[in-house]
């Protein structure tokens, strides 16, 4: 809606009243349902002074439980910066990154530049180190090199290193999975906030009860540790529950706490009772199952996927929910119970247009109303980084209204 210029310093104070301003010039400041933002503390504080609910960018969290974890670790810590050094140094010298590229080619392999890690960027370590890995081979012979002869031994990995780093990777690639698919603008993703927080604590308690090193296993219980800090409360947060809730891929199968769950029905009822429910024929909701479909998808994958996990989870779920013989009193009722669960490559906001919107008229109303919430704030800070392309050098005098008003264009056109 708007990306613009905030002139003198970004207090909390000033944020609210550019908030405000441009809610305002869109005739929108009475239709916000929720705020998603970063941890950044003046941010925080300007949302908290305004009249509608904020959360905290889920892929942000992710990030912080990721630097939590890897911190716990020195050794960890040191191998790290073992590989960005190398990084850094294959990128500042062109003997090496020649040397890099004909040694790809030699292989066979598509030359590859190794990807450095930057603090400010989620999933950079998990990728730096994931290129390193992949470029094994090629780094071995680049070390052996008579060109690194005589120097330090930052070029020098043992089999140990090499299998450090190769735990990290698969054991980061869980939450890198994770935050792509929570970073999407396309499809709507507030649905999946308690659904991928099970998944990832289920996935990161078989690593450490399955794993066979004793890195990998260490790592996941930090991780884990970091997971119920940060999530540990999500299934008794309305705007998370509602929006999983009304989520026809999910609905009410993937909640890990009984008390969570009853209590987001009863707050969702009281929801519900702001218009008026009445009962629905439950004869034209279709019966057929979607498990067949939902396994035959499931199957095409890697066992390791984090998917597999969660419509393993669904699928289990379903078969439970056809058994139920409570007979439908109210819409809601008739939703959990009767309506078979969407795929989970399906669009759930289309759903409630072409399907729901008729057969539960208001709980349309409540579905939409949360559904619409992105879970994190990486879509606003992919059109932030877009303006850097916008605003580049011979161009550096554009108006600010000019400026904004191309951002925008770019974003929606």
């Amino acid at each position: 809606m708007d990306c613009s210029r905030i002139k003198g310093s970004h207090t909390a104070q000033n944020l609210r009243s550019k908030i405000l301003t441009t809610l305002v010039q869109y005739k929108v400041e009475k239709k916000i349902v929720c705020a998603i933002s970063d941890k950044a503390a003046n941010i925080q504080k300007a949302l908290g002074t305004l009249s509608f609910p904020h959360q905290p960018c889920y892929s942000h969290l992710l990030n912080l439980v990721v630097k939590k974890s890897l911190s716990a670790d020195i050794g960890l810590q040191d191998l790290i910066k073992k590989v960005s050094n190398v990084v850094t140094y294959t990128h500042h010298s062109t003997v090496a990154s020649d040397k890099l590229e004909d040694l790809h080619i030699k292989l066979g392999s598509t030359p590859k530049k190794l990807k450095a890690k930057v603090e400010t960027r989620w999933n950079s370590t998990f990728m730096m180190l994931e290129r390193f890995l992949e470029s094994k081979n090629v780094l071995t012979l680049l070390f052996a090199d008579s060109f690194f002869e005589g120097k330090s031994d930052s070029f020098k990995f043992s089999h140990s290193e090499w299998d450090s780093i190769q735990d990290m990777v698969h054991c980061l690639s869980h939450i890198y999975e994770a935050t792509q698919e929570m970073g999407g603008e396309k499809h709507t993703t507030i649905g999946k906030t308690i659904p991928m927080t099970t998944v990832l604590m289920k996935a990161y308690q078989e690593e450490v009860e399955e794993s066979k090193t004793t890195l990998t296993i260490e790592l996941a219980q930090e991780i884990l540790k970091y997971l119920h800090l940060r999530f540990g409360r999500v299934e008794f947060d309305s705007i998370y529950t509602f929006s999983t809730l009304l989520d026809p891929r999910y609905q009410n199968c993937m909640f890990r706490s009984t008390d969570g769950l009853d209590q987001a029905l009863t707050e969702l009822k009281e929801e519900l009772k702001k218009g008026s429910i009445v009962p629905v024929s439950g004869s034209d909701i279709p019966s057929a199952s979607y498990e067949g479909v939902l396994s035959s998808q499931a199957s095409k994958r890697s066992k390791k996927s984090l998917w597999t996990k969660m419509d393993r989870e669904v699928i289990t779920e379903m078969k439970d929910s056809y058994s139920s013989s409570n007979q439908a009193t109210n819409e809601l009722h008739l939703y959990l119970t009767e309506v078979p669960r969407i795929l989970r490559q399906s669009d759930p906001l289309n759903w409630w247009v072409k399907v729901g919107k008729e057969r539960f008229p208001h709980i349309y109303q409540v579905a939409i109303k949360y559904l619409v919430i992105p879970a994190t704030s990486v879509p606003s800070e992919r059109l932030f980084s877009s303006a850097g392309d916008i605003l580049r050098e011979k161009r550096s005098n554009l108006g600010d209204d000019i400026a904004t008003s191309l951002i925008c264009l770019h974003a929606n056109l």
